[in-house]
């Protein structure tokens, strides 16, 4: 709705393991929640959202994908490709892992930019 994610919300009843879908962006991507995460801008012992999101873009025909938090997967309901929870393949058609986008948060916004991190 044009309205900027903000962390500390975002993290308020999220907990670790979650992907949680970013809607609003030119193309859908899934902020990676996990524990030992720490910035500036978020504190506490919980769960911080990672310097990476995963597209929700199947790299096979472009289907949006689904996170299945019981299997731990992200699915995509076309053609039935699977990656497990940091985009890599699973099972095809899909050839290719899913595309990462570079997290920054900053006061309280988080951002997604459209390159990979160097390092996750």
């Amino acid at each position: 709705a044009g309205e900027p994610y903000l962390a500390a919300a975002t993290l308020a009843t999220a907990t670790s393991g979650d992907r949680l879908l970013a809607t609003g962006l030119e193309k859908a991507s899934y902020l990676v929640i996990e524990d030992g995460v720490t910035d500036d801008d978020t504190t506490g012992d919980g769960p911080g959202i990672a310097n990476h999101a995963i597209s929700a873009v199947c790299t096979h025909l472009g289907c949006i994908v689904s996170w299945d938090g019981d299997a731990q997967e992200f699915a995509c309901p076309c053609h039935g490709s699977r990656f497990d929870g940091e985009g890599e393949v699973v099972k095809g058609p899909a050839g290719q892992a899913l595309e990462r986008k570079l997290v920054v948060i900053k006061d309280d916004q988080v951002r997604l930019l459209e390159r990979a991190p160097e390092a996750v």
